[in-house]
């Protein structure tokens, strides 16, 4: 009797468990579903870079599987969904949600992971590994760090390259996302591949902590070395670079006499509008007070490091433009990072548009034209999770502009060794820019004088003989080939073979530029070889699917009868 009362017991309590099971995949499958339709209510085009019925198969296969995910596994699929949709405010919320679930549900890395441009290192640690902070990681568990990046950037959303690598700041340390990729197995303890001084590569079993531990840190880009924090460039026998010199506050400003360079670095456009006490036009009002008083001969506003806030710029753009002397490329200059994003990409297109500045650095995490405003909102059956949402669109820039990114006029990389030792690259690039802007005139002259003898394959050959060149100096090859086309070659073409030779030419050396793809289609679908423009209307989608115009003359053509 008692081993059929032990049995029976048994089994009602495996059965009482399946049904909870059942009740929890349930309520999850539920608030998937809610998530889903809630953006669809909220988004103004929820599908506009990634097709509907796409995204529907990917909700649809993660609705069979959530009844076999923990619940880690489960949010963080929630967010690689998310991801798909290619808008980086419509994202899985972590730093919203419920501190005390985070901790209780994710861990990380005691490590700041950051994507130079000679590879991952630790940017930052806790004190415990002083010892490991600055140095340069190759595998995280057992996958190569090359790989676990691109696998990464499919799990936290994002607007296009540039933000993707911005993300790699949260997601390379994110044991539960890590797990996700099968780079690591157990979350709790993760072996590192790193390479010491001595440049030996060797394996270190790191514990992790809590989510929260670590995510305070991650809230402040590029923090600075404190009782709580080390980071690698705290032995650096150089003073801190001007744009690591303050990284809390939102505005601040120094005259460099040296260099007669007012600096002024703005890291946060989370200020209220108007011109009252606090606001964005009172900071601006000191500002414009102080450089009036100074004897700078440039401005540098730095905005690399700024992750968005409102739309308060005007009130620095009009003192700019009131500023005629400032107001030149050679005297004004923007700097702009992965990080630039949000209300920062809005202010660099507003400045873009309506002064003269010189955009230098890496490009901004957003689209000149982008969905934002971000909105949050929380699961009915998991509350302590927050999702966030596009609400609106902000056309900054003009209808036609379907890039992804506002790409400096000049590029800047930075490596390691240039955060270890204080040296900021695009500082240097700003002070060589006579330099550059020559380098490229002179290139151009070449090009003129090249063609005129040899034609197309000449002008070709030079360019190349200069290209690494103009790659060292970092000036933008798009802006090169465009003012080049447009300002001498279509004039002076000897004849449209030579025209449309010269776009392809371009558009082979600057892949990522849909601007010259576009005019490249368009002149090849001019010229009768529409199969051509055909690939190349298509190439457009890629870079862009949200890219109207190419959409629009495929269209055409089909309709004329031009196979697809």
């Amino acid at each position: 009797m008692r081993k059929t009362y032990a049995i029976m017991s048994g089994i009602l309590l495996l059965a009482v468990a399946i049904l909870a099971q059942n009740e929890q995949a349930s309520a999850w499958q539920q608030d998937l579903e809610y998530m889903v339709k809630r953006i669809e209510i909220m988004h103004p085009l929820p599908y506009a870079f990634f097709p509907r019925q796409d995204f529907y198969k990917l909700k649809d296969r993660l609705y069979q599987e959530i009844p076999h995910l923990i619940d880690a596994d489960i949010v963080v699929s929630f967010s690689e969904l998310l991801a798909s949709l290619n808008d980086g405010h419509t994202r899985m919320g972590f730093e919203y949600s419920d501190p005390e679930w985070l901790d209780k549900t994710f861990n990380l890395l005691p490590f700041i992971l950051y994507p130079f441009d000679d590879g991952v290192y630790i940017l930052a640690g806790l004190p415990k590994y002083r010892k490991l902070v600055g140095l340069k990681i190759e595998k995280l568990g057992k996958m190569p760090v090359a790989e676990a990046i691109v696998k990464l950037g499919k799990l936290y959303s994002h607007d296009n390259a540039y933000g993707q690598k911005k993300s790699l700041y949260y997601t390379l340390g994110f044991a539960e996302m890590l797990k996700k990729i099968d780079a690591v197995e157990a979350v709790n303890r993760i072996t590192l591949s790193l390479r010491n001084e001595k440049n030996k590569l060797v394996k270190i079993e790191i514990d992790t902590v809590p989510f929260t531990d670590m995510a305070r840190y991650l809230g402040t880009w590029y923090p600075q070395s404190c009782p709580e924090l080390v980071t690698m460039n705290e032995s650096s026998k150089n003073p801190l670079s001007l744009w690591l010199k303050d990284r809390e506050s939102r505005f601040w400003f120094e005259f460099v006499p040296e260099d007669k360079m007012m600096f002024l670095q703005i890291n946060s456009l989370n200020f209220p509008h108007g011109s009252g006490k606090g606001s964005f036009g009172e900071a601006c009002a000191r500002f414009f007070e102080a450089l009036d008083r100074s004897a700078a001969e440039k401005l540098v506003i730095d905005i690399r490091a700024n992750n968005g806030g409102n739309h308060v710029e005007l009130p620095l753009l009009k003192g700019i433009i009131a500023r005629p002397a400032i107001d030149r490329h050679d005297k004004l200059f923007l700097i702009t990072g992965r990080v630039t994003y949000s209300a920062a990409v809005h202010f660099t297109t507003i400045f873009s548009k309506y002064t003269n500045a010189t955009i230098v650095g890496e490009p901004a995490a957003g689209r000149p034209n982008h969905y934002g405003s971000f909105r949050k909102f929380t699961l009915p059956n998991h509350p302590q999770i927050t999702i966030g949402c596009s609400v609106d669109y902000y056309q900054d820039s003009e209808p036609f502009d379907f890039n992804t990114a506002i790409i400096p006029d000049v590029m800047t990389a930075i490596t390691s060794a240039d955060y270890r030792d204080n040296i900021d690259p695009a500082l240097k690039k700003i002070k060589d820019y006579e330099r550059i802007l020559s380098l490229a005139q002179a290139v151009a002259l070449e090009l003129e004088k090249e063609y005129a003898v040899n034609g197309c394959d000449g002008l070709k050959k030079s360019y190349l003989s200069r290209k690494q060149e103009l790659l060292n100096s970092g000036y933008n090859l798009e802006n090169f080939f465009s003012d080049f086309i447009d300002d001498w070659f279509f004039a002076n073409k000897k004849s449209t073979a030579d025209y449309t030779d010269l776009l392809a030419f371009a558009c082979g050396e600057c892949p990522e530029s849909i601007d010259l793809c576009y005019s490249l289609a368009a002149r090849l679908e001019a010229d009768g070889r529409f199969a051509e423009a055909v690939k190349f209307y298509n190439q457009c989608l890629q870079l862009n699917p949200a890219c109207h115009y190419a959409k629009m003359k495929l269209g055409l053509l089909q309709l004329q009868g031009i196979q697809q």
